[in-house]
């Protein structure tokens, strides 16, 4: 099973399972202002398999929100919540588990 890295994220204690909220606050170091300067664009992230769900990321605000009602994005992105934690933890990475179909962008 998966499960962050206790060590490499912010002290907590390893678990098995997580939510869209708390994928969200791991996610949250990645959005950066210089990444907003370079990426104008709103994102839906649907997350398959346990305790999936969609989050709505803005890149130019630097924002995210969990399940969000409605929403138009430039871009989706769909995987599965193993692959994305597979990726904060830095197993793989974003070209591998493209390369491999795990991660379709539409």
């Amino acid at each position: 099973s998966s499960g962050i890295n206790a060590e490499c994220h912010y002290g907590r204690a390893p678990k098995e399972k997580f939510t869209i909220d708390e994928m969200i606050l791991a996610l949250k170091p990645y959005l950066t202002r210089k990444l907003g300067e370079d990426v104008n664009a709103v994102a839906l992230l649907n997350l398959a398999g346990d305790n999936g769900g969609q989050c709505l990321i803005d890149f130019k605000t630097q924002t995210m929100v969990a399940n969000p009602s409605s929403c138009h994005p430039d871009v989706t992105i769909n995987m599965g919540v193993d692959t994305l934690i597979s990726m904060i933890d830095n197993r793989e990475s974003l070209m591998d588990v493209y390369k491999s179909g795990r991660i379709k962008i539409e």
